[in-house]
């Protein structure tokens, strides 16, 4: 697993320049990390020894160095160390047009663009192609403002939006020169042939299917980047954060956050709770939710790590699915969990290990507004409702997971036990129980 404290930039000149690294170089800085751009003070590249001193630094760490600073050595003595490495690239024909307007060449040089992408492509200057063990760096992706949106969004849960560049030219782009016939076909099949363009569409077919999926999914939800307090946060956090495991569905992780925000939204007192985190499935869409909400409540989450417990006698059924449901399966270990906030950055949660039956007092907080129940069978459901109940707020809500499928049978029986006489009811949406407490 990549260390996301340890952050490496293999910067390749001209392609996503210098706006990708200082947007992000600010969002890290901002972030407590400790940015080493050589060429903020000496105008020049770190070389191979001062590349080597960083190795070993504690701390958080961002590392800048052009691609042509990096060697191969030098780069996989990074790798085995852990550091998360990332590289964007360009078209190589937008990059070449890109410098070559950039620096004026037209002028200085006297040379045509079509016979500057000409020498280019036949005689590639050392560090600025990609380099030959870019299939290793951590995340190789093209730039452009979605997918550095993307990025952004999933490794640091960043919600990026875009600015027009400060820097402008007379550049129109490959595409519109290769149409006017500014570039010739004939530096066109050259650009088709050549290294960089062939690992150019590598790299691009990597990401193409997802690119894809991503539009559809943005024609069906019409997302645009929302602001974090509207309605849309919801679609936008199962839009674009993957779910870890298949132990929750979309939908049903989507029925979760929508009562955490009505809950939110109406100011209701009190704390957070998860009853059966495991490692972190709905814990992370929980912690992002109250992220994007702005919200102080603190997150706990109970779990004893060692998978269900045995299997009482209104846990039994007829379904096909119920004999799988054994002693100590799913068990995981609360490393795992913590590793997933981590790669997240996001805020661990108050991690309580146990079963919850043995909950003590002052591991519960004083109040709660909203608790997640994912214990699977009678005895842990009721357990969850003998610790949580007492403790909420009015107009506080409990979710309860598994509550209508028939499996699990003991989901609903513990419910319907343990709220036998009192005025609540339980509510059922995408096989979801919601208590709301009176």
């Amino acid at each position: 697993m990549r260390n996301k404290n340890k952050i490496a930039y293999i910067h390749i000149p001209r392609t996503a320049g210098t706006y990708s690294y200082s947007y992000l170089a600010g969002l890290l800085h901002r972030r407590r990390y400790e940015i080493k751009n050589s060429w903020a003070h000496m105008r020049r590249d770190w070389n191979k020894e001062e590349l080597d001193s960083f190795i070993k630094e504690h701390g958080k760490l961002f590392v800048h160095n052009h691609s042509y600073g990096w060697d191969r050595e030098t780069f996989y003595k990074y790798k085995k160390a852990g550091w998360f490495t990332i590289c964007f690239i360009r078209h190589p024909g937008d990059r070449l047009c890109s410098e070559y307007f950039f620096w004026n060449l037209k002028d200085k040089w006297n040379i045509s663009l079509n016979d500057f992408l000409k020498n280019r492509i036949l005689s590639p200057l050392k560090g600025t192609s990609i380099p030959d063990y870019w299939r290793d760096i951590d995340y190789v992706g093209v730039f452009e403002y979605n997918n550095y949106r993307k990025f952004l969004s999933n490794y640091f849960n960043h919600l990026y939006v875009p600015k027009s560049p400060r820097l402008k030219s007379e550049n129109k782009g490959y595409k519109y020169y290769c149409s006017k016939l500014v570039i010739s076909k004939e530096t066109q099949g050259l650009l088709l042939e050549s290294r960089d363009y062939k690992i150019y569409s590598n790299v691009v077919g990597k990401t193409f299917q997802n690119k894809i999926k991503r539009k559809i999914n943005k024609i069906i939800h019409k997302i645009r980047q929302p602001p974090l307090n509207n309605e849309t946060v919801i679609k936008y956090l199962l839009y674009e954060y993957p779910i870890i495991s298949q132990m929750m569905k979309r939908q049903e992780i989507g029925t979760v956050l929508e009562n955490l925000k009505k809950v939110l939204d109406d100011g209701i007192d009190g704390e957070v709770v998860e009853f059966g985190c495991n490692q972190g499935t709905t814990s992370l869409f929980i912690r992002r939710l109250l992220d994007c909400q702005g919200s102080s409540k603190r997150f706990y989450v109970y779990d004893s790590f060692k998978g269900l417990p045995g299997k009482g006698k209104a846990d039994k059924s007829n379904h096909p699915l119920n004999h799988n449901f054994k002693k100590g399966i799913v068990s995981v270990q609360e490393e795992r969990l913590i590793n997933n906030f981590k790669i997240n950055n996001l805020e661990l949660p108050i991690i309580n290990k146990g079963w919850f039956k043995d909950i003590e007092n002052k591991d519960l907080p004083n109040k709660i507004a909203f608790a997640f129940f994912d214990g699977d069978f009678y005895e842990s459901i009721m357990d969850s409702f003998k610790k949580v109940y007492p403790r909420m707020a009015k107009g506080g809500i409990i979710v309860i997971d598994d509550y209508a499928w028939d499996a699990l049978p003991g989901v609903k029986k513990a419910c319907k036990d343990f709220l036998k006489g009192k005025p609540e009811k339980v509510y059922l949406k995408c096989g979801e129980g919601i208590m709301i407490k009176e």
